[in-house]
């Protein structure tokens, strides 16, 4: 949970049943969720190429689980989306908990930094463009018995000219990516696109 979901007290018992082992230990690196969370990106990861620098965001992003999925997958009852919960840790130390790809992490202010000496380095050459790629995660959020789980994703592809200029954009989107444990291993069930452009 966020720190403002301890509000959700109000609404009963069955939503606290849901999140209480989540709460419990979010800020523990060490704990059940942190190993949980580090074990489903791994499964996430594995087939991704090595990351290009600053290509992962180093902040959690704050989407919520929407509405519809929460009831779904998650059998909440509210009229209300779930926020993913207090991380433990920062994106690197779970998606990448060995240090492998430690250039790969950056904030916003690093990526764009980043971003105009990519652009910068292409010189005067109209012809000439670069791939930018980027993107973001939410901490997932579990059910009680760390059974399922809800990531949001967000990611996005343009190729940029010399001007700075987006000459075109590969791939803008959002979805939720839907994991169920089997045999002790995290694997994706479904896909939900969000949005797309």
């Amino acid at each position: 949970m966020t720190k403002n979901n301890h509000q959700f007290f109000g609404f009963g018992p069955p939503l606290f049943a849901l999140f209480a082992p989540v709460a419990a230990h979010a800020a523990d690196g060490n704990s059940r969720l942190a190993q949980e969370a580090k074990a489903l990106f791994a499964f996430a990861l594995a087939d991704d190429p090595s990351p290009q620098h600053c290509e992962y965001s180093a902040i959690w992003a704050t989407d919520p689980i929407p509405e519809f999925i929460a009831r779904a997958h998650f059998g909440l009852t509210l009229h209300a989306g779930l926020a993913p919960p207090d991380s433990a840790g920062k994106p690197q130390d779970v998606l990448d908990p060995v240090g492998k790809y430690t250039s790969a992490f950056c904030s916003p202010e690093e990526t764009s930094r980043y971003e105009t000496e990519l652009v910068g380095s292409l010189g005067a050459n109209p012809q000439a463009n670069v791939l930018i790629s980027h993107t973001t995660y939410t901490f997932p959020v579990f059910d009680a018995n760390y059974q399922k789980a809800a990531v949001v994703a967000s990611h996005m592809k343009v190729i940029q000219t010399p001007s700075g200029a987006t000459k075109y954009p590969l791939q803008t989107d959002s979805v939720v990516l839907i994991f169920v444990k089997a045999r002790s291993k995290w694997r994706l069930v479904e896909t939900k696109l969000l949005s797309a452009s």
